[in-house]
């Protein structure tokens, strides 16, 4: 009951998510059109939510609409699959006839790109720009550090701000509290240089507090954050910019109003990274990295591709020269298509400029493939960190089989 008081922004995005569903489920509709209502969820809630439509459809009769770029959830869900490409639907029939035997390029290219279909670390198929080659730079050739980005003991706790009314009505100090969210609670891990950091968790369990904590957004309420033996946060709240980060959602953190060509230059120019007389040369070179025509530079987010706009976001980070990336559900609002380019384009990345990341998702075979190794997050804490592999095989907690058994698997057999 204490959440009903509580405003958006006070939840996670997959909680958000939930509140959105629970909207549309009160009004008893007689058709409920679903436009990817899971994506922001971690996989423990997609499968509550998935069991609920099911018990909805068959107690009620609701016709359900799933529209999704989740293969593996429209075929645990769907009895019958419509294919759309360019504005047309190439491609229908019952659910697993289309999916074991597709008549189109298209669908089967959609499968192939699936991560779950291929070698963890290989390039995924895909068809669209890949963008030109990565060359290992210097920094591929550094030395191997194991604690290059080293949490210790790292806590966050949030507390709510008091509301003029509250302080007019005499709420606060007269028995009515405001409760204190410990978001990250004495996380201690190192990640080595050169290395991905699969970080995993369900919605609320503190992986995108922790991935601010490193990046130096926000500050710990106690313990250590290094980035080679210096503090990502210098005092005064000066972040470090060797650190970079990727949002979920590229249309929210890019300026609408800014040329996307501005976007990427304005914080190497800012920090003295590039010359002005340079500074288109600049963005031609991290847009030909990523797989984006240098003339698009003059164009504004919105008339790009979800995709494309990711790209943006990707060159806008690359183009502060960072040590380290954190990705933080960057690939999870694309089609498998778009996200098979995006995960082969951090794989070039990692191998070819040496980064080290963080990548956080609720998609566990895009960590899966990603990933040299996996921390499993719970209520703030580190409960489980290994080998990628060792992880999804064989997982020592209970809690870390709970969220693997409950990722949805496209089985065709």
């Amino acid at each position: 009951k204490a959440g009903l008081k509580a405003y958006p922004h006070e939840y996670s995005g997959g909680m958000r998510q939930r509140v959105a569903i629970a909207i549309a489920l009160l009004h008893n509709p007689s058709v409920i059109i679903a436009d990817e209502p899971t994506t922001a969820l971690d996989v423990s809630i997609q499968a509550q939510i998935l069991s609920e439509m099911r018990d909805l459809v068959r107690e009620t009769g609701t016709a359900l609409i799933w529209i999704s770029h989740d293969l593996a959830v429209v075929a645990s869900l769907a009895a019958r699959l419509a294919v759309m490409y360019r504005g047309e639907v190439i491609e229908t029939g019952p659910t697993f006839d289309v999916l074991r035997n597709p008549q189109q390029e298209y669908t089967a290219n959609l499968l192939a790109a699936l991560p779950a279909n291929a070698e963890p670390g290989k390039l995924l198929a895909h068809t669209g720009n890949a963008g030109v080659p990565i060359e290992a730079s210097d920094s591929a050739a550094l030395p191997d550090k194991a604690d290059f980005l080293s949490v210790t003991n790292a806590d966050r706790v949030f507390t709510p701000n008091i509301t003029l009314g509250e302080k007019i009505a005499g709420l606060i100090g007269a028995g009515v509290a405001r409760q204190s969210t410990h978001a990250v609670k004495d996380v201690t891990l190192k990640v080595a240089r050169g290395e991905t950091l699969g970080l995993v968790g369900e919605s609320g369990s503190g992986k995108s507090t922790l991935g601010r904590l490193m990046a130096g957004i926000l500050p710990p309420s106690s313990g250590q954050i290094l980035l080679d033996d210096t503090p990502v946060m210098e005092a005064g709240r000066k972040s470090t910019l060797r650190v970079q980060t990727i949002f979920l959602d590229p249309f929210a953190s890019l300026n609408p109003r800014m040329k996307v060509g501005q976007a990427v230059s304005e914080g190497a120019l800012a920090h003295d990274l590039v010359k002005p007389a340079d500074a288109a040369a600049y963005v031609t070179r991290w847009f030909e990295r990523v797989g984006l025509e240098p003339a698009w530079a003059e164009r504004y987010p919105h008339q790009f591709s979800g995709g494309q706009r990711q790209r943006v976001a990707i060159a806008r980070a690359l183009a502060m020269q960072p040590d380290v990336l954190i990705c933080d559900e960057p690939v999870a609002s694309l089609d498998v298509s778009i996200q098979a380019q995006i995960i082969n384009l951090f794989l070039e990345l990692q191998k070819g400029l040496g980064l080290t990341m963080v990548f956080i998702s609720h998609d566990l075979s895009v960590v899966r493939h990603l990933s040299d190794r996996v921390a499993v997050m719970y209520l703030g804490e580190i409960v489980e960190i290994g080998p990628a592999e060792q992880i999804y095989k064989s997982p020592a907690r209970a809690y870390a089989r709970r969220l693997l058994d409950a990722v949805p698997v496209l089985d065709l057999g």
